[in-house]
């Protein structure tokens, strides 16, 4: 296991960019979750993949509410939720 931090989960589980790394945390997350490093165009598939692996992990991120969200209050809005869950969950790999 891993300790990826809650915006990486949060934007695989969402769909919505909330990574305070960006597309850095984005790359991290799926490829050590995927166990490949990945290209891109590969990434709507990973994250749809790794999304019910998380939420089987982590099954109170199935209730957040990420309606609200826009690109200028993601990161008051990803606090909020670090408040609630943590600022870093550990991760499992899909494949172990």
């Amino acid at each position: 296991m891993r300790d990826f931090e809650l915006g990486d989960i949060l934007t695989v589980t969402t769909g919505k960019l909330v990574s305070r790394r960006m597309m850095d945390g984005v790359y991290d997350i799926l490829n050590y979750m995927t166990g490949y490093t990945l290209f891109t165009h590969q990434l709507p598939e990973a994250s749809a993949q790794c999304k019910p692996f998380l939420l089987e992990q982590y099954p109170q991120l199935s209730n957040v509410d990420d309606s609200v969200i826009n690109k200028d209050n993601a990161y008051d809005w990803l606090s909020e939720q670090e408040e609630k869950f943590g600022s870093k969950l550990p991760v499992k790999p899909i494949r172990e």
